[in-house]
């Protein structure tokens, strides 16, 4: 076998690698949380159709999963007010003392908060930050911005841990100047991020070599 031959099939080994890593890493935490709503489901229809059995004489297939949707609707409802707010913190605060229930939860709730539509991902912006210190450069997303009434901006930019961003990240609050602007679609920013930098697309590659910066507006 030539050469070029083996410099191809190590190649195309590493792109599988990557490609599989990446699907890997982000279908779990969808995985576990359609597990886990599968997993209500069966519980409440357990539960129900027994109980309907009894009162109608046969079972109604998709009581359970009507009642699952009423629950989960419910939740969002208590989980909106002030009271339900308080019940929420208090059962989170109890979940640090759960080792892996709370890196799944707290896994699971950061990817399902970034990317509600309550959060606005749509607003959500691949960036360039100098961090943990400057000359080092790292892949967040702004999340949020403040500006006082002189019009002076800061933004709340995430950078996720890699090459799992379901384990966390940082939040760094910095001023319009200190961020690089990029072209980087969200899915080529977590594909570098998921595969380590083992796989860099050509648009974050360009933004990394591209030192200008965008003028504060004022």
């Amino acid at each position: 076998m030539t050469e070029k031959s083996n410099t191809l099939l190590r190649r195309a080994g590493r792109q599988f690698w990557a490609k599989l890593s990446i699907g890997i890493i982000t279908i779990v935490p969808f995985a576990a949380s359609a597990w886990i709503l599968y997993w209500i489901f069966i519980s409440i229809d357990n539960i129900l159709q027994p109980v309907i059995k009894v009162i109608w004489g046969r079972t109604i297939p998709g009581a359970g999963f009507a009642a699952t949707l009423v629950l989960i609707l419910l939740v969002g409802f208590i989980a909106g007010n002030v009271i339900g707010k308080r019940l929420i913190q208090y059962a989170e605060s109890v979940i640090p003392g759960m080792p892996l229930f709370h890196q799944l939860y707290s896994g699971i709730k950061q990817i399902m908060e970034s990317f509600s539509p309550a959060a606005g991902t749509s607003r959500m912006h691949p960036v360039l930050i100098d961090f943990p210190r400057k000359g080092m450069k790292a892949l967040g997303f702004i999340t949020s911005e403040l500006r006082d009434e002189s019009g002076k901006k800061l933004f709340f930019v995430f950078i996720p841990n890699s090459p799992n961003p379901t384990s966390g990240g940082f939040m760094e609050v910095v001023e319009e100047t200190e961020i690089t602007r990029t072209d980087i679609s969200i899915e080529s920013a977590f594909r570098t991020i998921f595969t380590a930098g083992k796989v860099v697309p050509e648009e974050v590659s360009r933004a990394l070599f591209t030192d200008s910066k965008p003028p504060t507006d004022n």
